[in-house]
């Protein structure tokens, strides 16, 4: 982890390890890849498994879904591995504050919404995927298959992630189960740069059922 007198390493530790437990618990829920703690690593799940999840999913747009929670998954983990080095620290950004269950919808008040008029507050910017390249790049220089796992952020960011959330495509991915080995590896290979201590209580926390 990088030396910093001016952070506080216990909120960061606190952050980082929100953002591993969440990307591990929505990475297995995707059926791409699923977490194994015996030895602390990601592996593949067969695409067999992987498109009987997505039919019980949904008929039509399952897969869409799974792959969804997987790109999602993965920004996460990224997020949390970058705190916990130190190479990441969210700002803050002006965002409206949402309005309270009380709040009666009226026509003034929707009238301020679209002028921009809402009261607004201090909320953490954690940045997309793709404006975390530069982060990812100092985290990655020097260690062995670094250059792996930049690749495959890459992809995801650039082929996937972007991709998905912003629209449907048909089919887009039918053919593309055969990334989650890759990915997988790649995973498994960043979190094995993080402190193993934080590494379990994350995947403790993402299997835990429990509580939200």
């Amino acid at each position: 982890m990088v030396a910093d007198g001016n952070d506080n390493i216990g909120l960061r530790r606190e952050e980082s390890l929100r953002q591993l437990a969440a990307g591990i618990a929505l990475l297995n829920a995707s059926y791409l890849v699923r977490w194994k703690n015996l030895d602390s690593h990601f592996e593949s799940v067969s695409e067999a498994e992987f498109e009987k999840k997505a039919s019980l999913t949904h008929p039509i747009f399952g897969r869409l879904m799974l792959w969804l929670l997987f790109s999602t998954g993965s920004e996460y983990l990224l997020k949390g591995a970058l705190i916990w080095a130190g190479e990441f620290s969210p700002n803050t950004k002006a965002t409206v504050l949402l309005p309270t269950k009380q709040t009666p919808w009226t026509s003034e008040w929707i009238s301020e919404v679209i002028s921009n008029r809402l009261e607004k507050i201090d909320s953490a910017d954690y940045l997309t995927i793709g404006k975390l390249d530069g982060h990812l790049k100092r985290l990655c220089n020097g260690r062995p298959d670094g250059d792996d796992v930049r690749v495959a952020f890459k992809l995801l960011a650039e082929a996937i992630r972007n991709r998905d959330a912003h629209a449907y495509v048909r089919g887009v991915r039918a053919s593309h189960h055969h990334m989650a080995s890759h990915f997988a590896q790649a995973y498994s290979i960043m979190v094995g740069w993080l402190d193993v201590e934080i590494v379990l209580e994350a995947a403790n926390t993402a299997t835990n059922t429990s509580e939200n």
